[in-house]
């Protein structure tokens, strides 16, 4: 088995696990073998966000979740896609990518992954960055929003917060931040 098979693996066990402890937010995941490399996709429930276009949004607050890891994963970041796309500055409003990383690391897991999407969905994490805005309508709308959304916040098993060597698994705190610390904030 090669490190990235071994590290996919145990991706895949994190996200298990994080379903089984949250029933009520995650569905079971599956796992597929897409054309880039491994697919994980579940439903999450319990996030606020916007779907649809200006003027007339939509909130949802469950989402069909799609991660791919690529041919190089860990070495670039998980993918992350919400099959019904949502209105948001880091998310295209066509095929549902969600950019999520500003900086990343070879440690960030697929727990960061989803973590971090709660807080994209609910408007709690956005940046303004260029390079990251693939929605330029919905970064129009930020300062008309009364932001952030809800969500219910995912909780850890506590056996993985001792079994995983990537990254410490605890949610972020919450505070409504850019995505990139260059901006400014």
């Amino acid at each position: 088995m090669t490190f990235q098979e071994r590290r996919i693996a145990n991706e895949w066990e994190f996200i298990e696990r994080l379903a089984t402890r949250n029933s009520e937010l995650l569905s079971q995941p599956t796992r597929k073998l897409g054309p880039n490399g491994a697919v994980f996709e579940f439903t999450l429930f319990g996030t606020e966000a916007l779907t649809g276009s200006a003027p007339t949004l939509t909130l949802r607050s469950e989402h069909a979740v799609s991660l791919q890891f690529g041919p190089f994963f860990p070495a670039v970041p998980v993918e992350t896609f919400v099959l019904d796309p949502v209105f948001h500055p880091n998310a295209h409003p066509m095929n549902g990518f969600v950019c999520l990383w500003d900086r990343y690391s070879a440690g960030d897991s697929s727990l960061d992954a989803i973590f971090k999407l709660q807080r994209v969905l609910a408007w709690e994490l956005y940046s303004t960055h260029a390079d990251q805005v693939l929605n330029p309508d919905a970064l129009e709308w930020l300062n008309r929003m009364d932001l952030p959304l809800r969500y219910s916040r995912l909780q850890v098993p506590p056996e993985l917060e001792s079994e995983c060597g990537y990254r410490g698994l605890r949610p972020p705190k919450i505070r409504r931040v850019r995505l990139s610390s260059i901006q400014g904030n």
